[in-house]
């Protein structure tokens, strides 16, 4: 005879999964199962959300939540990522679920300082990172610099993401709608309960909305991010602590671009902003330090000889701009 007692489980997962039944009665079998393999089955292959919700709602297991972040529907996936309290998971489900990636990367990113998780998918530093996401994981690796570590220890990032938006009805279109929604951000770099540095970046909505002949009778979403300066807040970074400028000079070296700009901003020698200016690789370090440049000689020769158009075309402004101060 079969075990009445161990085919329970099965029992109140099929009640779960029963599409004819009522909702809450789903829902109040759901309260009462405790198998983990058939909640994360519930939660991957349920056919209505709240069941699946319930379902993840009762895992506890990182392994079983993994489970379902890697195989569920996108917005389950999203709820089971945001459950995950390592690193290296969430970067699992980051690496092998396209769809969710950008999900996990925001997770990731802003559940770690740790240095070796924040390197994980061997981010691009050599040029900013003009996005929330790119520019908080910038700026954390910014702080694990040996200088600023060395000089202002145990600092960290706080990050605070604000939304807005705006719905826009479309002229000429029949049934044509639009939604904008508007990402700005507050980027805390904190001493202890101290904040060290504070900068904020926000982004209005449009004031209309051009809908192409597609979209007639169709809602269109779209998602408009502020454009964020790093460098600007790891400047007031700088300027918290007696940064020298051998010190600077150091930074102007760091792999993280938006650490290259800020330390150009403080310095004060003229002889390593003509350096720069001239000889640095990335050609948005040298527009940093040509625009801090007063050497007319130099500005004239970068300006008439330089094989990059940009940096011709700032050494020629930055001419332009000391002439009409001397007026």
């Amino acid at each position: 005879m079969q075990n009445v007692s161990n085919d329970r489980p099965t029992r109140l997962a099929r009640l779960a999964a029963k599409p004819s039944l009522r909702l809450h009665h789903r829902l109040a079998a759901i309260e009462r199962l405790t198998d983990p393999e058939l909640l994360v089955q519930l939660a991957t292959e349920g056919d209505e959300e709240r069941v699946q919700e319930a379902a993840l709602h009762k895992l506890t297991d990182q392994v079983h939540l993994e489970r379902v972040a890697l195989h569920a529907k996108p917005g389950i996936s999203g709820l089971a990522i945001d459950r995950l309290t390592d690193p290296r998971r969430v970067y699992e489900i980051e690496r092998s679920v396209p769809k969710m990636a950008h999900w996990a990367r925001h997770r990731r990113v802003l559940m770690s300082d740790d240095e070796a998780v924040l390197r994980l998918g061997d981010p691009k530093l050599d040029e900013p990172a003009r996005d929330l996401l790119g520019a908080a994981l910038h700026v954390k690796l910014a702080l694990h610099s040996r200088v600023v570590e060395r000089r202002l220890p145990g600092l960290h990032l706080d990050f605070q993401q604000t939304v807005g938006g705006a719905d826009y009805l479309s002229r000429g279109l029949p049934g044509g709608s639009a939604h904008v929604s508007t990402l700005g951000a507050t980027f805390r770099i904190e001493r202890g309960d101290h904040a060290v540095a504070v900068k904020s970046w926000e982004i209005s909505p449009p004031s209309d909305v051009a809908l192409t002949r597609d979209r007639v009778n169709r809602r269109t979403n779209i998602t408009q991010q502020a454009d964020v300066r790093a460098e600007e807040l790891l400047a007031e970074l700088l300027d918290a602590a007696p940064f020298t400028d051998g010190e600077l000079g150091e930074l102007v070296a760091s792999e993280v671009a938006e650490l290259r700009l800020a330390a150009i901003s403080r310095l004060r020698a003229p002889q390593r902003l003509a350096s720069i200016a001239t000889d640095d690789p990335s050609v948005t370090t040298r527009l940093a330090a040509i625009v801090r440049l007063n050497d007319r000689a130099l500005l004239a020769r970068l300006a008439a000889q330089d094989k990059d158009l940009q940096v011709r075309t700032v050494a020629e402004r930055r001419l332009e701009n000391i002439s009409a101060a001397k007026r």
